[in-house]
């Protein structure tokens, strides 16, 4: 009994002990422990044989010693069969318990912290303390280009991205969470005097159940803090600036509060995101109101058309006045000079001109009248004026009508050329087929576009319900459109908040060989790549004349860069004046057969921009003081 009373002493210190002691200190006193209970177990074996072997003997005293000798024998067969049986019960015990204390040391190794942060068999302290435990309980460090290849969360880079920011920070919110590896998941936790550690993206999301993703940038010269505060989850961000409110247009100034201000608020006091005033919230209606009374129609009309001309379940859209018909035409020849399929082109008019044009050039065409009343006529003079402003609505209806009624949809601005067909990238690359929307990559890297930087003149969606109430929501966003002049900036928003809240997936093709544009047209630093462009080395999908102040400037770049297919006797004439003048109505090919040239038409205009051929002899566009000249002797090759 005393012996029993101390085994159970022992363990009874044991266990009041084992949160204190070391790992060391744990295991012997556990295999102590079990050492004591095999004595115990062996020594009951024993008095219980010693007592049954005594009790059989007084048993069985007779007087033929024959029968006393057998019935012995039995009996010792008997109790070695028990003894055996009872050794292995106590061994099966013992290596149960064994496996269990040696478990109970490995989930040591994750060692509880006490109150004050410090570790039970170390002087360590948590990297970030017990009171941020609940998001961050540890963190490591991962290459961002390895991160975002791993989770493609969409978004492009910055051009020249800071050497500040080519890792990303993983904060672990518990235990379950980190590494796999004990040595680094006790890095990640514990002050070991060193950074945290640098890991693998699959190692350190190894064990990550989900994944908050936050992008940061600050501003140039600003001093910004970024604070994570533990509380109900948000998927938005709150912005917060030094600056006088009570001042209009005030810049950042540390003498003010901060305030809560909006994320379009930036440093040098403008705030890119102002809500529409009443006078284009009402004009909205008005655009709403005819949109809801001719719906039913319209959709009526469309239905069969799209069912008739899709490929592949996706119809290519484009919008066109009479002042850009001369780029909508220029693409029809362009395209029918390298042999590519445009059946599935539908262009949305929204005059009776661009309606006859199109039709003309062979491409089927509907009018936007019925919904949109009278449009501008004209040419927008430059990015953001009244007919410019006038022309975003009707792009939105292109899209929206096409994707509700069932249909993916490429829309394209008239813009531009096709070098490939472009619904192959789309159709085909196994890496794009998770994606709701593909954008072309705007270039610019303003706050009014961030996240995904989606160029609106150049993408493919595909229809879903994702998509079909993104696009409900964009022709929702009329009045927003008219106060921001621009639908570029409303659908950005769009995609942002949409992305967070419905899960939709946006991607932004950030390679400029794919899908370059005006952004690196006028960029010398990535004139390089251009020029392989320009002799052949370098085959985009397609190239898209944005970043171009006017119609004007489009056709003089276009004309130089060998994109231009349109005969000058055809540029800004009517339908009926080609039919008239050039005898196209007896031509099987419309007024496309006289209008197209099989050959781009190249003209030199200056040597500062790029060009198809050698225009160094031509005066410069932008560059006067300095001598520019895009075109290179190892081009003549």
């Amino acid at each position: 009994m005393v012996r029993l009373r101390e085994n159970r002493s022992i363990r009874k210190s044991s266990d009041m002990q084992s949160s204190n002691n070391s790992k060391s200190s744990i295991l012997v006193i556990l295999l102590f422990s079990l050492a004591a209970l095999l004595s115990l177990y062996l020594g009951v074996l024993s008095g219980m044989n010693i007592s049954s072997s005594s009790d059989k003997d007084n048993s069985n005293v007779v007087n033929c010693d024959e029968f006393e000798r057998k019935a012995n024998i039995k009996i010792k067969e008997k109790t070695l069969q028990s003894e055996l049986e009872e050794e292995e019960l106590i061994q099966q015990l013992a290596n149960e318990r064994l496996k269990s204390a040696l478990a109970f040391i490995s989930e040591s190794d994750k060692a509880v912290p006490k109150a004050d942060g410090t570790n039970d068999d170390t002087d360590e302290k948590l990297r970030f303390g017990e009171k941020m435990s609940i998001f961050a309980s540890g963190a490591v460090s991962v290459d961002k280009l390895e991160f975002k290849k791993a989770l493609d969360y969409g978004v492009v880079d910055f051009h020249r991205p800071h050497d500040g920011e080519k890792k990303a920070m993983v904060f672990y919110s518990s235990k379950k969470s980190l590494p796999s590896n004990k040595v680094d998941a006790h890095s990640a936790m514990y002050n070991d005097g060193k950074p945290v550690p640098e890991l693998s993206v699959d190692e350190a999301m190894k064990n990550c159940d989900s994944v908050n993703v936050v992008l940061t940038h600050p501003e140039k010269d600003i001093a910004q803090c970024t604070a994570i505060v533990g509380g109900y989850e948000s998927y938005t961000m709150q912005h917060w600036m030094r600056y006088n409110a009570e001042k209009k247009g005030s810049k950042i100034d540390r003498q003010h509060p901060l305030v809560h201000v909006g994320r379009g608020k930036q440093a040098n006091g403008i705030d890119s995101f102002q809500p529409p005033s009443t006078y284009n919230i009402e004009e909205h209606w008005k655009d709403l109101l005819r949109y809801v009374n001719s719906i039913d129609s319209v959709l009526n009309e469309l239905k069969p058309i799209a069912r008739g001309m899709k490929r592949k379940n996706t119809v290519i859209t484009m919008v066109c006045n009479k002042g850009q018909a001369t780029l909508m035409m220029n693409f029809v020849c362009s395209a029918k000079a390298k042999g590519f399929d445009i059946s599935n082109v539908l262009v949305f008019a929204t005059d009776k001109e661009t309606l006859d044009l199109a039709n003309g050039m062979g491409l089927t065409a509907y009018s936007l009248q019925k919904i949109l009343g009278k449009m501008p006529t004209g040419e927008a003079k430059r990015y953001g004026d009244r007919i410019f402003t006038a022309m975003m609505f009707a792009k939105v209806l292109a899209v929206q009508l096409i994707n509700h009624i069932g249909y993916d949809v490429l829309f394209m601005d008239v813009d531009l050329v096709w070098y490939k067909d472009p619904l192959e990238l789309f159709h085909n690359d196994e890496s794009l087929q998770e994606f709701d929307l593909i954008f072309q990559d705007d270039g610019s890297r303003s706050i009014r576009y961030a996240p995904f930087c989606a160029n609106t003149g150049f993408y493919f969606v595909r229809h879903n319900p994702r998509t079909r109430y993104l696009f409900t929501a964009l022709l929702y966003s009329g009045d927003v459109i008219k106060a921001a002049k621009s639908h570029q900036q409303a659908l950005s928003a769009l995609l942002s908040e949409h992305s967070s809240l419905y899960g939709l997936k946006v991607k932004t093709i950030e390679d400029p060989e794919q899908l370059p544009g005006g952004y690196q047209f006028h960029q010398m630093r990535l004139w390089d790549m251009i020029r392989k462009i320009a002799i052949g080395k370098i085959v985009p999908w397609i190239f898209h004349m944005s970043w171009t102040l006017n119609k004007a400037d489009k056709l003089l770049y276009m004309k130089q860069f060998g994109m231009w297919y349109l005969r000058d006797e055809c540029v800004d004439k009517s339908s009926s004046f080609i039919v008239q003048e050039l005898s196209a109505k007896s031509t099987p090919g419309g007024i496309a057969a006289p209008c197209c040239s099989a050959e781009p038409l190249i003209t030199c205009y200056y040597r500062d921009k790029p060009s198809a051929k050698n225009c160094n002899d031509s005066p410069p566009k932008d560059n006067r003081e300095r001598k520019v000249e895009f075109w290179k002797k190892w081009m003549d090759k």
